[in-house]
């Protein structure tokens, strides 16, 4: 069953999802697919990598077609150009959105990436986020998260999630490192490759750590079909 319970004004859900372009575990592409798990989730926030229209070229009216057959605003980041297209980072939001600063990580001469930064109206509290897909190196992962932590990383006290594809699965390796310092106690859900999952490739962590209340993988049909990956979710509290 979809966890479709109402959301009391002293919590927030948050999700993130790779969408793979949109391409599922039978090769064929659906947004219709992704369409029905975002519904499913049913996330207040939800940061989506590799969004990817299908045809060449990312008008900045794709974006927010697909925002608003999910019921969502959006703030949206390209980052990519793949055989002739861009993929793109996306801010899906149905709370009011404040402030967002594009923050561009690109390392060396590895594939480009970026971060939306936002500041987000959470009834009546702030909550800073940071929707990201890191690099497929670890190098490029370390600093990319450094980038992000350092200026995006919000301040003492305050409310602050990130969320996204951070590509890193081994507990020793420099992100899990830096998680740990960072955000105590995080959860680490396996969610890639959907139908089988056993690396936690995605990613929700906040602080302060006793505003998590619970993170889980989204693992219901059509969700194991519709992308290489799974979402997962968290609930924060704001209290």
């Amino acid at each position: 069953m979809s966890d479709l319970r109402p959301h009391p004004a002293t919590t927030v859900r948050l999700a993130t999802y790779n969408i793979h372009k949109f391409v599922g575990a039978d090769m064929k592409r659906s947004v219709d697919r992704i369409l029905r798990v975002l519904h499913a989730v049913d996330a207040d926030v939800v940061a989506v990598q590799e969004f990817m229209p299908e045809k060449a070229g990312l008008g900045p009216l794709d974006a927010e077609k697909f925002a608003e057959r999910a019921g969502y605003q959006v703030i949206q980041q390209p980052v990519r150009r793949v055989t002739g297209n861009y993929q793109a980072n996306l801010l899906l939001s149905r709370l009011p959105v404040r402030h967002t600063h594009l923050l561009d990580l690109r390392h060396r001469r590895a594939e480009p990436r970026g971060a939306i930064c936002a500041e987000v109206d959470a009834h009546g509290r702030t909550l800073h986020l940071v929707c990201t897909h890191l690099g497929l190196t670890p190098a490029a992962r370390r600093r990319q998260l450094d980038r992000i932590l350092e200026q995006c990383g919000g301040r003492e006290g305050q409310l602050f999630a990130l969320m996204g594809d951070l590509n890193a699965f081994l507990p020793w390796g420099p992100v899990d490192r830096r998680l740990r310092r960072e955000f105590r106690g995080h959860a680490r859900p396996a969610s890639f490759p959907a139908g089988r999952p056993m690396l936690p490739l995605d990613r929700i962590v906040a602080r302060p750590a006793r505003a998590v209340e619970r993170v889980w993988v989204h693992q219901e049909d059509p969700a194991p079909l519709a992308s290489d990956h799974l979402p997962v979710v968290a609930e924060l509290r704001l209290d």
